[in-house]
């Protein structure tokens, strides 16, 4: 080889190793040992027969004390109906139809467990909230008698439009995403209204389009503030502490950012549903990883919305387009 063709091959070696610096430092990390979680099983496919889900929306996954197992709600938004299953897949019980009536359902989302393992369900396109019971702990209980009905359509304080997401604080208030009107409200455990925190915006403190939301034991608030990209932290009264992401697909960045959860160690789980993925970030807010991809293989997600984790730890996500349930083991 002639000393210029050697010049030349250096300089190409040069150049390419630049660039892969470049691309490793702009976009995911593709050398990551080893993702934050591995798969373990999925049910569900779509359709309208047993076994199937359209639009497979909120999932809470809880244990029912009274009969030694855990179960896990899904809100089945596409036939208006939620469903529960054992954490092994066993099918317990749905009930739900479309209409506006106590018990009846328009895009059912969200669903939570309050302190009294009441089910509390987004009644969405009804711009509502309903309590539900559940069943499987006494026979007196009845799964989807309905318990408490409150909120319609509107902007004032007690009013939704299209709300989302729905959490339980520490103190047993019934915390609500309210998606198109820019803010949280919160409500004691009868459904009056108690607060409101947040206006449309991109600031602090602002959302635009929030959907979902966790609280840790400390009642600090995590909101996926949807549409700005972002999970932003408030304490107990509304204030804000931190926003964590920013739009990307590098690690520590989201695109439609929408279930999210935090595990026993304070780790917050994120569904970056955009990105086709979850996104493990820590207390501080720094990504710990992040698993998935696009697609319908097992461990692959098509607009994943939602997520849980269980008394053991198990991560439940709602794989939306896929019409399924996905469940992992952190690592």
């Amino acid at each position: 080889m002639s000393r210029i063709q050697a010049g030349g091959w250096a300089m190409r070696m040069t150049v390419l190793g630049a660039l892969a610096l470049i691309l490793v430092a702009a976009g995911p990390s593709w050398a990551e040992k080893e993702p934050p979680a591995t798969f373990l099983y999925k049910w569900g496919e779509p359709g309208n027969g047993t076994g199937q889900f359209r639009g497979v929306r909120g999932i809470v996954a809880f244990d029912r004390t009274a009969s030694d197992r855990i179960l896990v709600v899904v809100a089945d938004t596409g036939r208006d109906l939620v469903r529960a299953f054992t954490s092994d897949m066993m099918f317990i019980d749905k009930w739900g139809v479309r209409g506006t009536e106590p018990g009846q359902f328009a895009e059912p989302r969200g669903v939570a467990i309050d302190h009294q393992g009441k089910l509390l369900v987004v009644d969405a396109a009804n711009h509502r909230i309903q309590k539900t019971e559940v069943g499987t702990s006494t026979f007196l209980e009845k799964p989807g008698e309905t318990l408490l009905v409150f909120g319609k359509r509107g902007s004032g304080e007690g009013e939704f439009e299209m709300p989302t997401g729905v959490a339980v604080t520490p103190a047993n208030e019934i915390l609500v995403v309210d998606t198109e009107n820019h803010r949280l409200q919160i409500f004691d455990e009868r459904g009056e209204f108690l607060r409101s925190i947040g206006k449309k915006g991109t600031g602090p403190g602002e959302f635009r389009r929030p959907t979902y939301a966790a609280l840790d034991s400390a009642g600090n608030i995590f909101v996926s503030d949807t549409d700005n990209n972002r999970i932003q932290k408030l304490d107990a009264k509304g204030n804000f502490v931190a926003q964590i992401g920013s739009i990307g697909n590098q690690l520590g960045r989201v695109a439609e950012p929408k279930g999210i959860a935090l595990d026993a160690a304070g780790n917050l789980w994120v569904v970056d549903r955009r990105n086709h993925r979850v996104q493990k970030f820590d207390a501080e807010g720094n990504s710990q990883g992040v698993f998935g991809k696009q697609g319908g293989r097992a461990g692959e997600f098509n607009y994943p919305e939602d997520i849980s984790i269980d008394s053991k730890g198990r991560l439940y996500v709602t794989d939306g387009m896929n019409g399924r349930i996905q469940v992992f083991r952190p690592n």
